[in-house]
């Protein structure tokens, strides 16, 4: 249950992030609602979670990244795993620390998509608008962040995840 629920929103956000969040654009910076749903979860849920929960949004945000597939979901599950890390470290209850933890590693996401880019020859907008998507995520976490530590804590979430069947 646990997988197709976070499955489903994980999808319904990146739809979110594709159709209805490039008209709220303010100077070329625009929020990602999976980013932030995902370093949520992740500093909630630990390192088991938040590697795979990265990879998955990670590989959801490629399909639209179609010549360069794999940079989202090395950089998601990066930052998901340095989440968690952070994660370990607070309590979790509070919001400071996810809101400013999210509005750095959405810079260090922007940074890394750009290095790869850049190495691999593609010209893209650096300085401004990061600042902006960055300060986007930051909001959006602080508005989201204690309906995701709730969520998180639901019974049907809380349920390991489980490869095999023994």
């Amino acid at each position: 249950m646990k997988r197709v629920v976070l499955a489903i929103i994980c999808l319904i956000l990146l739809i979110l992030d594709n159709s209805i969040v490039p008209f709220f654009s303010i100077f070329n910076g625009t929020p990602s609602l999976l980013l932030c749903f995902v370093i949520c979860f992740s500093i909630i849920n630990g390192r088991w979670e938040a590697t795979i929960i990265g990879a998955f949004s990670g590989l959801l945000q490629d399909i639209f990244f179609y010549k360069y597939y794999g940079i989202n979901a090395l950089a998601n599950l990066l930052l998901c795993f340095l989440a968690a890390v952070i994660g370990e470290n607070i309590f979790k209850n509070r919001k400071f620390i996810p809101v400013l933890s999210t509005f750095c590693l959405s810079i260090i996401k922007l940074l890394f998509v750009m290095i790869v880019l850049y190495l691999a020859k593609v010209k893209m907008s650096f300085g401004y608008p990061m600042l902006i998507s960055a300060t986007y995520n930051m909001v959006i976490v602080f508005l989201i962040y204690n309906k995701v530590y709730r969520f998180s804590n639901k019974k049907y979430m809380k349920v390991q995840w489980k490869f095999n069947k023994d």
